[in-house]
């Protein structure tokens, strides 16, 4: 009954980034930032994936005394490490390196109506919110 928030990290412009470099070379910019983000989200508990075309997802458990404030502390961390990563990106319409954008949401299972297809629709919302208002940037669900 631990609460769990689900992270999704969005390669801003990631299409351009292949259509400039080919796909080999987008593939390897998702890979490189996926080794990044799984190295901040260490935890034995947390999960890191590919979450679609250009995502990744982690799944983090609320435990080792890390809640949401420092969930959300490694998502910030990550998005300006991705930014600093200055990986070139001549198309990106925002900077001349690839960004990430991020969004998260977190539920607690014991209660019913926070069930897992709850917590994706939230994450995706906070994601989609976050590339219209902080491109480049963190946006959290509400509670």
């Amino acid at each position: 009954s631990q609460p769990l928030t689900l992270v999704l990290f969005d390669i801003d412009a990631l299409r351009g980034y292949g259509e400039t470099f080919g796909k080999a070379a987008a593939d390897a910019c998702v890979r490189r930032i996926g080794r990044s983000i799984a190295g901040v989200f260490r935890r034995g508990s947390d999960v890191v994936g590919m979450w679609g075309e250009g995502c990744i997802a982690v799944l983090a458990v609320h435990r080792d005394g890390m809640g949401v404030g420092g969930i959300v502390a490694h998502a910030s961390a990550t998005v300006r490490k991705v930014a600093e990563m200055h990986i070139h990106h001549p198309r990106s319409p925002w900077q001349k390196h690839v960004t990430a954008t991020a969004g998260l949401a977190t539920v607690t299972p014991a209660r019913e109506e926070e069930t897992p297809a709850r917590l994706v629709e939230r994450a995706v919302q906070a994601l989609q919110e976050a590339k219209i208002h902080v491109r480049g940037g963190l946006n959290q669900a509400p509670d």
